[in-house]
């Protein structure tokens, strides 16, 4: 089985993981104090593996496209939490999707990528079923405009450049110093911000759960994004990226097995559209 299959799977379970397991840190310590934690353990946990990648760092070029991957990260996790605080969550989850697309854009124009009349077709199945799976009721979008779309808008433009800029850096540098350097930055101004807030007893206080869960947490974001990344650096990124993109399925899976939460038929259908079209995908790595 090719190698970058299993790194794809990876990061699809991970971050699956790690997406319900944010949502339950956010409302607990906050956004920017989760945020904190990711990054952190995530530091910890790759430098032993980037020191010997340490190197790339010293070049120029590099270091300006590791710093505009970070400031980019940064800037889209901001508006992102400001389109959940304005909108429902039912709403901008389906903004937020349009990532994709836009990831699609930027490979082709930017750096040539080639994407099959086949692939086009089944990342478009694919993109069908995100949406429906994000989709809780259709009566959200009737009427005006939800508060929040155009702050989740950006967010989404953001994470299409973020997801670029990984395969980039990752192609010109390696996977795990990047990320170990993005995770370095991002926790460094995760700090600042909670600093300027005041609001770092967190850190101190807490329950032996809720330091459990956070650690689980950082480990899987973590992991995911090195799959990701990892991917990213040999493969399509359109490709990649439309693969993963399924994982709110294993979010919404967990969401039903654990918390007991209801879904649509329509969700469901969705699940099966994206699942069906991601492998198929996956066989075209």
């Amino acid at each position: 089985m090719n190698i970058n299959i299993l790194l794809v799977i990876g990061a699809i379970i991970c971050w699956g993981i790690e997406d319900f397991l944010a949502q339950k840190s956010a409302r607990k310590i906050g956004d920017v104090e989760s945020l904190f934690f990711i990054t952190l353990i995530g530091t910890i946990i790759l430098l032993p593996f980037a020191i010997k990648d340490f190197n790339m760092l010293f070049s120029k070029q590099n270091l300006m496209v590791l710093l505009a991957l970070t400031l980019i990260h940064f800037i889209g996790a901001l508006f992102y939490f400001e389109s959940l605080k304005r909108g429902k969550l039912s709403v901008v989850d389906v903004i937020f999707e349009f990532e994709l697309p836009i990831t699609i854009v930027f490979g082709i124009f930017l750096i040539k990528e080639y994407i099959s009349s086949f692939q086009a077709i089944m990342m478009g199945v694919l993109f069908v079923g995100i949406i429906l799976i994000a989709i809780k009721s259709f009566s959200h979008f009737k009427a005006k405009l939800e508060k929040g779309i155009f702050f989740a808008f950006i967010a989404a433009i953001f994470f299409g450049l973020t997801n670029f800029f990984s395969a980039f850096s990752s192609r010109i540098t390696s996977p795990v110093v990047s990320l170990w350097f993005v995770w370095l930055m991002m926790c460094i101004l995760s700090l600042i911000w909670i600093l300027s807030s005041k609001n770092f007893k967190f850190i101190i206080k807490g329950e032996r759960k809720l330091k459990l869960m956070m650690l689980f947490m950082g480990l899987t974001a973590t992991f995911a994004w090195l799959f990701y990344f990892m991917a990213v650096a040999k493969e399509k990124i359109a490709v990649v990226t439309a693969i993963t993109e399924i994982y709110p399925a294993i979010s919404v899976t967990l969401g039903v097995l654990i918390n007991k939460e209801k879904i649509k038929h329509h969700q469901v259908i969705g699940i099966i559209l994206a699942i069906v079209s991601a492998v198929i995908l996956g066989f075209t790595l």
